[in-house]
C-alpha cells in the first residue's frame, strides 16, 4: 500500500507541472509571426573579374560586377549584375556579355541569365542564355549554355560551357537600413 502512494504520486506529480505550464503558454494568435529587427544590415560592393571560358573554345573573361546583399541569419539573399568582354586569341571571336544573377543562401547555388553578342569581325550572333553556379570566397564557378539567333555560319563560340570566374573587390561598403 505505501509503495502504491508513491507510485501515484509520482504519476501525479508531472501531470501537475504539465498542467500549469499549460496554462501559461499563450494561445497562438496571441504570438506574433515575425518579429523583425528595427533596422538590417546589408553589404554593397563593386569590383573587377578575371575569368576563362572553357567549352568548345577557350576565351578569356575581363569585366565588372555589383553585387548586394542582406546579411540575415536565415534566408540571405545576394543579387549580382555584371558586364565582361570575352575573346578567343585562337580564332579571332569577340564577344560581350551582360549578366544577372541571385543566390538565395548562404551556400546554396546561384542562378542567372545573360545577354550576349559575339562576332568575328565578319558574322554576328547574339541571343540569351541561362546560368547555374556555384560562389565561394571570391570565385565563381558556373555551368551555362548559349540560346543564339543571328548567321549561323559563325561557329566559333560555346553552346555550353564552364566558366571558372575571380571577382576581386574595388569597393565595399557596409551599413544599416530600415527595415521594411
Amino acid at each position: 500500500m505505501h509503495r502504491l502512494f508513491w507510485t501515484a504520486g509520482w504519476l501525479f506529480l508531472p501531470s501537475c507541472s504539465l498542467a500549469q505550464f499549460a496554462r501559461s503558454v499563450p494561445p497562438p494568435s496571441a504570438v506574433p509571426a515575425r518579429l523583425a529587427p528595427p533596422v538590417e544590415l546589408y553589404t554593397r560592393g563593386y569590383g573587377a573579374i578575371v575569368g576563362v571560358q572553357q567549352g568548345r573554345y577557350t576565351f578569356l573573361e575581363l569585366g565588372g560586377e555589383a553585387n548586394w546583399r542582406t546579411v540575415t541569419l536565415s534566408h540571405p539573399r545576394t543579387y549580382g549584375v555584371g558586364g565582361n568582354l570575352e575573346y578567343n586569341f585562337g580564332r579571332g571571336v569577340l564577344g560581350w556579355k551582360a549578366f544577372g544573377w541571385v543566390r538565395p543562401g548562404r551556400i546554396d547555388f546561384s542562378y542567372g541569365a545573360n545577354l550576349v553578342y559575339y562576332t568575328d569581325f565578319d558574322r554576328v550572333r547574339f541571343g540569351i542564355g541561362p546560368s547555374l553556379g556555384y560562389k565561394l570566397l571570391g570565385f565563381h564557378l558556373l555551368a551555362g549554355a548559349n540560346l543564339l539567333a543571328g548567321n549561323r555560319a559563325m561557329t566559333s563560340y560555346n553552346p555550353f560551357y564552364f566558366t571558372i570566374r575571380y571577382y576581386a573587390p574595388i569597393q565595399k561598403k557596409t551599413g544599416f537600413r530600415r527595415s521594411k
